[in-house]
């Protein structure tokens, strides 16, 4: 896997994390990610570090040779410096809003120095360059930073950008206060980055021998581990023999050490530090999500386990609840039912005095049978059911909110949480990176709170639906109520003491209606009492239980919380994995060196077979400088071809090398010959002379000599044609982008021809071609391909589905590129199984038809299809004559139409 992969797959990783929206180390790991991605491409860079006034800017400018940093700044009022390689010695001011300013490198740090003490000035720098034409920054670029507090407080997304683009840090410390390590937090935070560091100890001019050795020791006992070397640095010895010029004290100094570190140990290396540097930051930033990761899961699976306690406990809760209100129903039928009624019914009789029966049983029917009609009737019944059922959702309701209560005043009451019946938590999503889910008892109250305000009723729709079946209607057509008259039932009594013991007789009766009542009811309607209440405390436990995990994760079902969870692990062993395949410096090289490797033996082929035609031509119309030129031409397409193939700038430098090694055979044989031809070139000059006196004598005889004319021409053909492309083979998957470039890079026209066209794989392409007609691109296309018959003579149906496809297809363009242009496109049916795409400066001739397939990213579709493009104008002039030659087919529009079967 090559480096630009790897990054590529780190951040696909990164930006897979489950989390919405996405934390800030998440975005902040893909910048940092996005950032070494850029320095695959780029130089060796040195970052100076450390806090204010620590000699930074001095040993920059000791790197530098000269003065390109301004000494002594406030740390409030001071900018980012680059020092580059340049051929002209310029200096530049870049600001926050895009805008920069350009001058000689005095003028802008004059400007630098006219501000100290400008806050606000300073503020809106963004940084600064400066390029000089000093060999040793060719392959290095040396970043002075401000202080530590600076980049913290204003410049820290800048400052971060720095680092995962530093190779090697520079971390400064002040000799003058070795005791004080107030800024290697910071130190250990960039070397947890996966930076190379080395230390220097400055402001060691006026120390002696043992007090520096001391220094430094200090130093390695404190944070060996950060450092891979440490050196002492006299900045002020080092800038004042410079301007002196006196190699000896500059030596004394410490520079020459330091720069010789920085050549020697990274420079030097610059390839293998920078491809280990970005490999141990990729997985620093990787490790750093992980850690951010696992701590997240293991709070989000604590609130899990409190997620399941609480869903036991509910349904403890719940089952409690219904037995109580099992029992609530049958008591208050055996004991309540009609209860009332009956015991008035009962006063009743017992007033009804013995003079009633003065000789009429229809007197007593008429005092007491409506009162029996209405004790005893469904209406009746039904009233006190009803009333029962509003009571019993009342109390089951106040019965929950009682639980939620009890729940809430326990943990307004705890000091340090330790599990309770209904256990409430903070919501995770909203959790910052340094915070934890903690779930003390204020919190749990205020959440319990805000249930209960919004009153428990909300999570249930009560026992309201169930009334209307909880009715006595099928028990009371049952009973067969006596078919005589009160008065009947009583008789005629004799006595006053008969007439007594008759309407003992008579409650006895209306008891014993009530129970056959009473115990029918329960027959009939506990079940549906008791599924009504099973219901009913189900809903308010969804209730409880949606809004006690929105309160933990922000969702409302346990499918979406274990989905997360999921999610969770699989994003958690993807960052594992890739932590485990981090390839190394080898695992990376050993690709390039294949690649190189290759390219070599195609560099040696192309040279041997550009020496060979050069053999073959007239030795004596070959001049020097047609040799350099050819030489030029070689080694030019040859690096074009490599740069093409290898994205890696590190890469491309290392086959470089290689390709001068390579080219530089090719030079040595080049010289054999020219000192060869030399050589034939003076026998044959001789013979030119001889020639020309020929000429001279025998004009006429010459100029009849076509022969020799002819072979003159056809050798200046062969001298012109040098840069004859072979083409260059692209496999299905590169092509989609490749048709892209196509259409952005013609500026003239575009000729096209291809069997099938679909609509869906194109869509694309019709903004692309619109806006190629808008800028005057004349557009040509030629579609279509007759489809094969059966036996029966029918076309097949999938040859015809294809060309309807096509026709509709290219009916679409033409309506799309006629808005923009009428005269901007021609189209034309042809029988052609041709692919070919060109413009002005280059063409695709292939087996891939792009117009109706293109790989996919992420599709397991990938056919084995290939495409070769040309640059060669001849090649290019003659596709486009065949594209334009290719014989008009109308049938293909008919079939098209439907009109052709």
């Amino acid at each position: 896997m090559d480096l630009k992969t790897f990054i590529e797959e780190g951040e696909r990783v990164v930006k897979s994390s489950p989390l919405h929206p996405l934390p800030e180390i998440v975005t902040s790991s893909l910048h940092e990610l996005e950032t070494l991605e850029q320095k695959c491409a780029k130089d060796l860079h040195v970052v100076l570090m450390g806090e204010v006034k620590s000699g930074k800017s001095t040993l920059l400018n000791a790197l530098a040779g000269e003065g390109v940093s301004p000494v002594g700044m406030t740390e409030t009022t001071a900018a980012i410096i680059n020092v580059c390689y340049g051929k002209k010695r310029l200096a530049e001011i870049r600001y926050k809003n895009g805008n920069y300013k350009t001058g000689s490198i005095d003028s802008i740090l004059s400007e630098l120095n006219a501000n100290k003490g400008n806050i606000e000035y300073f503020k809106n720098c963004q940084e600064v360059y400066i390029w000089l034409p000093n060999e040793s920054l060719k392959t290095m670029r040396v970043v002075d930073t401000p202080g530590l507090n600076t980049l913290t407080e204003y410049n820290d997304q800048l400052a971060t950008e720095y680092i995962q683009r530093a190779d090697v840090v520079i971390w400064l410390v002040n000799g003058l206060y070795p005791g004080k390590l107030s800024d290697m937090e910071a130190a250990e935070k960039i070397h947890g980055m996966g930076k190379r560091m080395m230390a220097v100890i400055s402001h060691v001019d006026n120390l002696d021998e043992t007090t520096v050795t001391a220094c430094i020791e200090h130093l390695k006992r404190s944070c060996d581990e950060l450092f891979e070397i440490i050196l002492p640095f006299a900045g002020e010895k080092a800038i004042q023999a410079i301007e002196e010029k006196d190699s000896e004290r500059i030596e004394q100094s410490g520079l020459n050490k330091i720069h010789d570190i920085i050549l020697r140990k990274f420079r030097d290396n610059s390839s293998e530090v920078q491809i280990e540097s970005i490999l141990d930051s990729v997985r620093a930033v990787i490790e750093k999500n992980q850690e951010y990761h696992v701590q997240y899961l293991k709070d989000y699976e604590k609130n899990l386990s409190l997620l399941e306690r609480t869903k036991d406990n509910l349904l403890q809760q719940s089952l409690e609840i219904e037995q109580e209100f099992q029992n609530h129903f049958q008591d208050w039928v055996n004991l309540k039912l009609l209860k009332e009624k009956t015991n008035q019914f009962n006063k009743k009789v017992d007033q009804v005095s013995f003079s009633l029966l003065s000789g009429a049983d229809e007197s007593l029917d008429k005092e007491l049978k409506p009162e029996w009609n209405h004790v005893f009737s469904q209406h009746s019944v039904n009233e006190e059911l009803s009333q029962f059922i509003s009571e019993s959702e009342l109390q089951l309701l106040n019965r929950w909110s009682s639980v939620l209560q009890q729940a809430k005043d326990s943990y307004d009451a705890k000091i340090d949480y330790d599990g309770l019946d209904i256990q409430i938590g903070n919501q995770p999503a909203t959790k910052s990176p340094a915070s934890d889910f903690d779930l003390g008892p204020a919190k749990a109250g205020t959440i319990l709170g805000g249930i209960l305000s919004t009153g428990i009723s909300i999570y249930a729709s009560g026992l309201g639906p169930y009334a209307s079946q909880i009715t006595f209607a099928g028990a009371l057509s049952s009973f067969a109520l006596p078919a005589i008259g009160i008065g009947t039932l009583v008789g005629i009594a004799k006595s006053k003491k008969d007439f007594n013991d008759k309407k003992k007789e008579l409650k006895l009766y209306i008891q014993s209606v009530r129970h056959d009542i009473c115990r029918q009811a329960l027959s009939e309607n506990q079940t549906r009492f008791e599924e009504a209440v099973h219901d009913t405390c189900e809903k308010i436990q969804q209730g409880i239980l949606r809004e006690y995990m929105y309160h933990l994760f922000k969702m409302d079902s346990e499918k979406s919380v274990q989905n997360m969870h999921s999610s969770l692990l699989a994003y958690q062993k993807n960052l594992q994995d890739f932590i485990m395949n981090t390839p190394s410096y080898q695992d990376v090289t050993n690709g390039m060196r294949e690649e190189i490797e290759r390219i070599k033996k195609e560099i040696h082929a192309a040279a041997e077979e550009e020496i060979a035609k050069i053999r073959k031509d007239f030795l004596e119309h070959v001049s020097d400088e047609d040799i350099i030129r050819r030489y030029e031409a070689i080694k030019k397409e040859l690096e074009d071809r490599l740069i093409r193939t290898l994205n890696d700038k590190q890469v491309q430098e290392d086959a470089r090398k290689l390709l001068e090694d390579e080219m530089d055979d090719v030079k040595d044989k080049l010289h054999d010959m020219r000192e060869k031809w030399g050589k034939e070139r003076a026998a044959k000059e001789k013979m030119q002379a001889k020639a020309y006196k020929l000429y001279e004598d025998n004009q006429e005889l010459y100029a009849n000599n076509q022969e020799l004319k002819k072979l003159t021409d056809e050798l200046k053909d062969q001298i012109g044609d040098l840069d004859l492309s072979q083409g260059i083979l692209y496999t299905s998957h590169e092509m989609s982008d490749l048709i892209k470039k196509l259409y952005q890079d013609a500026e003239e026209y575009i000729y096209m021809s291809y069997p099938w066209y679909k609509e869906k794989v194109t869509k694309d392409d019709i903004k692309s071609l619109e806006i190629a007609a808008e800028n005057g691109v004349k557009i040509y296309v030629c579609y279509g391909i007759m489809p094969q018959a059966g036996s029966n003579g029918k076309f097949y149906k999938n040859d015809l589905d294809r060309t309807k496809n096509t026709y509709e297809c290219i009916e679409k363009w033409k309506s799309s590129l006629n808005s923009v242009n009428k005269d901007a496109a021609k189209f034309k049916p042809v029988d052609s199984h041709c692919k070919i795409i060109l413009c002005e400066k280059y063409a695709f001739l292939g087996s891939q038809n792009m117009m109706s397939y293109r790989f996919r990213k992420g599709s397991n579709d990938t056919r084995d299809e290939i495409t070769m493009k040309y640059t060669n104008p001849r090649i290019i002039a003659n596709l486009k004559e065949f594209i334009l030659n290719q014989e008009k087919c109308p049938e293909i529009d008919a079939i098209g139409k439907g009109k052709l079967k």
